[in-house]
């Protein structure tokens, strides 16, 4: 799909050990044969050491020519060094297919920061 284009921005705050976070993403064109999309999403964390962080986030896909879902995710995040961070990570929606749900997943993965 050539036309796709898509348009995003981000507040976030942090407030001592606190973190808060508003994503919003919107597309005249989507990808295949889904239109237009709105999704926004909220995120929330906590700084439990310099090292260690929790983050849950919610958030909502408003859709042309595909079904809308709401989806949210909750982990943690651990730095092994500046660059180097392990997160652990669960993820679930609300949408489906055909009358089948689709499956949570957990998620760890590896991040490198260069």
């Amino acid at each position: 799909d050539n036309d796709t284009v898509e348009f995003g921005a981000n507040i976030s705050r942090a407030v001592g050990p606190a973190k808060a976070r508003l994503q919003v993403q919107y597309s005249p064109d989507s990808a295949g044969s889904t239109e237009a999309f709105t999704w926004v999403e909220g995120r929330v964390g906590w700084s439990f050491t310099n090292r260690l962080d929790a983050t849950v986030a919610l958030g909502r896909r408003e859709q042309d020519n595909a079904p809308d879902y709401t989806a949210w995710n909750a982990g943690v995040t651990y730095a092994l060094t500046d660059a180097l961070e392990l997160d652990l990570r669960y993820y679930d929606t609300d949408a489906n297919s055909e009358g089948e749900q689709y499956e949570e997943a957990l998620v760890a993965s590896v991040n490198y920061a260069f």
